[in-house]
């Protein structure tokens, strides 16, 4: 217990997937982990991938590199997705060599229709 007389709570972080796992901490390539995750598995999927900006975090590409790790990853994604389940995809804007801005949602959309998923909400 603790001061205040509730029962405190303790979560496990697990490293990697586990079907009773309250809470995973992937410190890794995105692909590892959902390839240890079985179809059909996640109610919901939320992610905030790099905006191949060229922050120190992140390699930049080519752009058209990018849009096909993106699709890999959005295919991984629906792989896991329960057939009830969500995506959330969290995208900004991608600036190119000559300043010009691209709101990658844009081509994130098409790859998401090509996979068969149908945009239900966009956040602006």
């Amino acid at each position: 217990m603790n001061r205040n007389g509730s029962q405190a709570l303790t979560i496990r972080i697990h490293r990697s997937y586990s079907p009773d796992a309250v809470v995973t901490l992937h410190e890794g390539d995105r692909l590892e982990l959902l390839s240890q995750i079985p179809a059909g598995d996640a109610r919901l999927v939320v992610t905030s991938p790099p905006y191949n900006i060229g922050k120190r975090y992140e390699k930049r590409l080519a752009f058209d590199h990018y849009l096909e790790e993106q699709r890999v990853t959005l295919q991984e994604s629906c792989r896991i997705l329960a057939n009830d389940g969500s995506l959330c995809w969290q995208v900004g804007n991608h600036v190119g060599g000559d300043g010009e801005i691209f709101p990658l949602d844009i081509y994130i959309y098409g790859i998401c229709r090509n996979l068969g998923l149908k945009l239900r909400n966009r956040i602006i």
